[in-house]
């Protein structure tokens, strides 16, 4: 099976060897640089967090290209900060925010203002929750009469989304609440993800190690010597080779949900 395979070949070549411990932990540091690194989830892409000081820029691209989110102002100092949003199609958009608490953002905003100095929004923001308020705490609605259905279009395959990115586009203004706030900003990876996959490479690599283990947890208070039968030696075996790779899947999959 896989893992008996790998085992036979690294004690069998030196070259081999070599090659995996080098090639091994190289991986997984990329790997974990990828995964802990910050951005913004925006219109289901992930920004990649660029800079950070009088200018907090967010990154990326897109099928229907770049996207831009960039903060002007200086983090935990400044009252106010722009919010600027440049995305496909030609879109652009700026917003005035004004801070609660100036030295600390992430206690939210309490007004949003467009470029031309028009009150968009003036209440109150409280973090992680996911409406607006009014300033006589009322909900905030930026639709009164409900947002404009999702356009799609269905194509010989099934049903595919159209751009986000149409005319008439318009930022969510909790979304210009949050990114100001640095509410929304979070690092790439799922860590319930990651938890499972590097838990089942524990459970295979113990396994692995000492074979007898769980057979003799689950029989000990059952009967005495008992041992396993060949139906248990090749699930367990098969267990090897297929459990690793799903860790991968999983790890993988981590990245990019």
């Amino acid at each position: 099976m896989l893992l008996e395979k790998t085992t036979e070949l690294l004690k069998k070549s030196k070259i081999a060897l070599i090659v995996f411990i080098v090639v091994v932990p190289g991986l997984l540091v990329v790997y974990f640089i990828a995964f802990f690194s910050k951005g913004l989830p925006f219109e289901g892409e992930f920004l990649h967090k660029r800079s950070e000081g009088p200018q907090i820029e967010y990154s990326g691209g897109s099928m229907w290209g770049d996207i831009s989110v960039r903060i002007i102002g200086e983090k935990n100092e400044d009252k106010t900060a722009d919010v600027i949003y440049d995305l496909p199609g030609g879109i652009f958009s700026k917003f005035s925010v004004t801070y609660k608490n100036q030295f600390y953002w992430k206690a939210g905003i309490t007004e949003i203002r467009s470029e031309n100095g028009e009150v968009l929004f003036r209440g109150r923001h409280i973090f992680m929750h996911p409406y607006l308020f009014n300033e006589d705490g009322t909900m905030f609605r930026q639709y009164p009469d409900g947002r404009p259905a999702v356009e799609i279009t269905v194509a010989a395959g099934g049903i595919s989304k159209t751009s986000p990115f149409h005319d008439g586009y318009e930022i969510q203004l909790q979304d210009v609440a949050n990114t100001a706030a640095l509410h929304s900003e979070k690092i790439r990876g799922n860590p319930i993800l990651l938890f499972l996959g590097l838990y089942t490479i524990f459970i295979v690599l113990l396994d692995f190690t000492f074979p007898l283990m769980f057979f003799t947890l689950k029989t000990v208070f059952l009967t005495d010597d008992a041992e396993p039968s060949d139906i248990y030696i090749f699930f367990q075996r098969l267990g090897w080779t297929i459990l690793p790779v799903a860790a991968v899947v999983l790890m993988l999959a981590a990245l990019v949900t």
